[in-house]
């Protein structure tokens, strides 16, 4: 009989500490749905050198379509690799066209695995000290992640990602993030930001409690 009571009520501690810990993570999820990432299908595709397409982040807003857009910050243009006779890989280019090369906007220089680091750190073409400004993209990617860097202010950035697909000589833009935080880092096809150990811990040890006083009113009654 006590074994049965024991288990009743490491049971009823259990569920309670579900119950808790599941408004936890609502908390949490509710955190997330008001986070500084923002994300857009931009879902250009450019099917010759000719036809190019741009990507663009400003005051907050991702934007993109069909043209070469030119002197206006927060710009990344891309062109497919088909085009006047030859067949080359599709490239992707810096906002070279400003003056100040600090305000050029960038990609990084390879596809990067899902949940990568893409800050400051990060590889970069088009740096003022490299050579060309454009980055080559391999054939046959599908939905690669692409870190992007956008000119904020001076010494200031946005960081975000795109998945960039490459079947046969075509490119495709495809979903984009950015982390609207200046100078703050984001995952590469991360869409919301990661809670902190610390917040974690903090919502275990709520729900912990939660759950405890719940099973003390249980006895009680």
């Amino acid at each position: 009989m006590m074994k049965l009571n024991t288990f009743s009520n490491t049971a009823r501690l259990r569920t309670y500490l579900s119950l808790a810990l599941g408004a936890g993570a609502h908390s949490m999820a509710e955190h997330n749905a008001h986070a500084e990432i923002i994300t857009s299908l931009v879902n250009e595709t450019s099917t010759n050198s000719v036809d190019p397409i741009f990507i663009r982040f400003s005051n907050g807003v991702i934007s993109s379509g069909h043209g070469v857009v030119d002197g206006t910050l927060g710009t990344l243009n891309g062109a497919s690799g088909l085009g006047k006779g030859y067949v080359g890989p599709a490239r992707i280019v810096s906002d070279a066209s400003v003056t100040d090369p600090l305000q050029w906007s960038y990609v990084s220089r390879q596809p990067l695995p899902y949940g990568a680091t893409i800050d400051a750190s990060t590889s970069w073409g088009g740096e003022p000290t490299s050579d060309p400004s454009f980055v080559l993209v391999d054939q046959g990617l599908s939905n690669a992640y692409y870190g992007l860097k956008f000119y904020a202010g001076e010494g200031t950035y946005n960081y975000g990602w795109m998945q960039v697909s490459t079947p046969g000589s075509d490119l495709t833009f495809g979903t984009a993030a950015v982390e609207t935080i200046a100078n703050t880092s984001i995952g590469a096809g991360v869409v919301a930001p990661v809670p902190e150990p610390s917040t974690v811990a903090l919502l275990a040890m709520a729900g912990g409690a939660a759950a405890l006083r719940l099973l003390r009113k249980k006895r009680a009654a």
